[in-house]
Formats: structure tokens, C-alpha cells, sequence
């Protein structure tokens, strides 16, 4: 019982430091700056958000037993099988857009005036994020390192009871790819008509 719960949670926590790790500049970047592409972006990252928890690595394990999958796979490092490093990447795309829904509304909310202030005292950018933005919207990071554990945790618990419940079959993994594509569509078509109404 304890190995596969250890082997559970520190895959879980691989994926929310990679997730934190490219998380927090994407979180920043969107939440202090507007810029062309912005919206595809943030429909990109909520992506998982908005598929079951388990469809991603379905598909993964599904399309890995392909050969141009598996030998791009190869060519990645990756086994053409379930295994940690892929379980890592599944987990890292839900952790991902958990942590910087998350923290990106926090760092919108950070007073700009107080960034000002600290630039006029000679503060350069790297030392203005440190010393003053990020502190200010800690509670938002913290918050999102959390819920990015909790997701990569259901999300590789959940991806490893499937792959070995319902074996991948070619008209279900099709099935998979229609559900994310459909997805990807309205996502897509929800963050160009809030950005037309805003």
C-alpha cells in the first residue's frame, strides 16, 4: 500500500514542479500584460480544465501504440508505453493549467502603483518580480501550487485505472481525439465571444 501511494505522490509532485516552473512566468505574463494572441493562449492552457480527467491519457496510451507515435516517442526519449515519464506529462498539462488559472488572477490584482514605486527607487524588472510582485500575490501562487497537486494526483491515479481497465482500442482512441478536438472548438469560440462582449 505505501509504495504505490509514494510512487503516486512524488509522480504527482514531479508534474507540480514542472507545472510551477513554466507556470509562474505564463501566470505572470497573463495576468500583468495584454499582448496579440492572449486569448488562443488562455484557451490553451484551460484546455484540461474542461476535458475528464481521465480522456488525455486515454488518448496518450491509445495513439502510443501507433508507429509514427511511437517512433516520434522514441525520438523524444519517451517509451511507446504508460510509463512514469508519460504519466508525468499528462499529469504536468492538468497541474499546469490549474496552477496558473490560479495564480494569474492574483498577479492582475497586484497594485501597479507599488511596482511604480519600486521602480523609481531603481528596482530592475527580475528584482521588482521578486522583491515586491511576487510577495504580494503569494496567497494566489500558493494557492494554485496546491490545487496543481490535487489535479496531477487524480490526473495520474485516474490515467493509470483506466490503461489498465479499458485497454486502448483504435475506435475509442478516435473517439478520444474527436472529444478534445470538439473541446479545443469550444474553448476557442467561448474566449472570442467574451472578448467580444468585454
Amino acid at each position: 500500500m505505501t509504495e504505490p501511494a509514494a510512487f503516486l505522490f512524488s509522480l504527482a509532485g514531479i508534474a507540480t514542479a514542472l507545472a510551477f516552473v513554466v507556470g509562474l512566468p505564463l501566470a505572470w505574463l497573463l495576468g500583468r500584460h495584454s499582448f496579440p494572441g492572449k486569448a488562443p493562449l488562455q484557451a490553451v492552457l484551460l484546455l484540461p480544465l474542461v476535458l475528464p480527467a481521465t480522456l488525455l491519457g486515454y488518448c496518450a496510451v491509445g495513439f502510443a501504440g501507433h508507429p509514427w507515435m511511437a517512433a516520434a516517442l522514441g525520438w523524444l526519449g519517451l517509451a511507446p508505453v504508460l510509463d512514469w515519464r508519460m504519466a508525468i506529462g499528462i499529469a504536468w498539462a492538468g497541474a499546469l493549467a490549474m496552477f496558473v488559472r490560479s495564480a494569474q488572477g492574483e498577479f492582475a490584482r497586484v497594485d501597479r502603483r507599488l511596482e511604480a514605486a519600486a521602480r523609481t527607487l531603481g528596482r530592475s524588472e527580475w528584482s521588482l518580480f521578486w522583491a515586491v510582485t511576487l510577495p504580494l500575490a503569494w496567497r494566489g501562487v500558493a494557492a494554485g501550487v496546491a490545487l496543481a497537486f490535487c489535479r496531477a494526483l487524480g490526473e495520474i491515479a485516474l490515467t493509470l485505472l483506466v490503461a489498465r481497465a479499458l485497454p486502448p482500442t483504435p475506435a475509442l482512441s478516435a473517439l478520444g481525439v474527436l472529444a478534445v478536438g470538439c473541446a479545443a472548438i469550444l474553448v476557442l469560440s467561448t474566449s472570442r465571444l467574451t472578448r467580444a462582449v468585454s
